[in-house]
């Protein structure tokens, strides 16, 4: 399925090898210099790690490898396959300069962003009946998206604020029912 992680994440620049090493001996790191290496991570592509300073459970050994991956790939596709959160990847990117329109976060947005609608499908919307409508009822920007099972009460507020023009039928319907109202009565009249 296209849709998996494996797939939707994949490594642009991969395979990526861990370095050819084991507990106990010792790793020249991009960050901390020659380090002992205290264990490995619990990646996809597990990682030899290093401890510096007291306690946790070990910094991840930075080769030039692993810069390779922080350079080239997307900060969710380090994350599935390394086993790092985003703080860590923050991090990596930081110290090593790395921009975060990288290709690989190129890539996945080309991959994932909506498609475009065509303008003759789009409806335009007249923010200030919204704004009426909204008003009238009572209701709330965050409301509103819960209703329209929205994460992000966002999309509403552009709606409403008229950064974003148009909106699919469907959509516009669906904004109908939760007003209470006709979908003629929140479409812009062309003057």
């Amino acid at each position: 399925m296209n849709n998996e992680p494996k797939n939707r994440l994949r490594l642009l620049g991969g395979p990526y090898l861990p370095p050819k090493t084991r507990v106990g001996r010792w790793a020249t790191c991009r960050f901390y210099g020659k380090v002992k290496v205290c264990g490995w991570s619990e990646g996809r592509i597990p990682w030899p790690r290093a401890r510096i300073g007291p306690g946790g459970k070990g910094a991840y050994i930075m080769t030039d490898e692993l810069v390779r991956a922080v350079r080239m790939e997307a900060e969710a596709a380090l994350c599935y396959w390394f086993g790092v959160g985003t703080t860590t990847v923050g991090l990596w990117r930081k110290r090593l300069g790395v921009r975060p329109m990288n290709p690989g976060t190129q890539a996945l947005y080309a991959a994932w962003r909506p498609i475009k609608l065509p303008n003759d499908q789009s409806v335009p919307i007249n923010s200030a009946a919204l704004r009426g409508q909204r008003l009238r009822n009572g209701l709330t920007y965050r409301e509103i998206a819960r209703r329209m099972g929205w994460s992000s009460m966002h999309t509403y507020g552009q709606l409403e604020s008229g950064k974003r023009k148009g909106a699919m039928p469907s959509t516009l319907s669906r904004l109908a029912r939760v007003f209470k109202c006709r979908a003629e009565e929140l479409v812009k009249t062309r003057s």
